[in-house]
């Protein structure tokens, strides 16, 4: 089965991570920090890479060329599986992701099944969304790719992503239907490291 694989990545003061990405090439997506983002410093990220399994090899050199541009301490590396919930019509602008770290009690499988099982309900009640994916992390294959590509911050267990149209829009669904993300919240408290977890919202180049 083929895999996706991410590259999250924070740069350091100063670098133009969006001109670096720029002659990546067409079947590798890049995705830049939308300057709507809500979620200010709370998320340091500001770029990513994704592609599949298929393109490991194309993924270790870009993030090599990408050299001393990333702080390679805190950038992150996920190779995982995709549960779609919500499958977009077509592909939108702007993707909302947010990296979800289980709570010490959890074993990696048994979050993965409470997820999937239990909080997915939550993503198909949120407003103005066109689409709604789980990846499930693979762990070990995850800090296999870290250490090729020397992006060295521990891989979340799991990946929320939300398609948008845009950001604005998907604010006024939450701002309209507050109730969504109160429970969503609280269903988190029972099985994710909140303070661990963060999200951004990415506009695809």
């Amino acid at each position: 089965m083929t895999s996706r694989l991410m590259l999250h990545l924070v740069g350091r003061e100063g670098a133009d991570l969006a001109g670096a990405l720029a002659p990546t090439p067409p079947h590798i997506t890049c995705l830049t920090r939308d300057p709507a983002c809500f979620m200010g410093d709370a998320s340091p990220h500001s770029a990513a890479i994704e592609a599949t399994t298929d393109d490991l090899d194309v993924v270790i050199e870009l993030a090599a060329a990408l050299g001393d541009q990333v702080d390679k301490e805190r950038s992150m590396a996920i190779i995982g599986t995709d549960r779609v919930f919500i499958a977009a019509d077509e592909p939108t602008p702007v993707r909302y992701q947010y990296l979800m770290h289980r709570r010490s009690d959890f074993t990696h499988d048994a979050y993965l099944a409470r997820y999937e099982s239990i909080h997915y309900e939550f993503g198909l009640r949120t407003p103005h969304i066109d689409g709604y994916v789980q990846l499930h992390v693979d762990l070990d294959a995850s800090r296999e790719l870290g250490a090729a590509t020397e992006l060295l911050a521990e891989p979340c267990d799991s990946m929320s992503e939300l398609h948008l149209q845009s950001v604005e829009h998907f604010l006024a669904g939450i701002i309209a239907h507050p109730e969504v993300g109160q429970e969503a919240q609280e269903d988190e408290e029972r099985f994710v490291d909140r303070p661990r977890s963060f999200g951004f919202a990415h506009r695809v180049v």
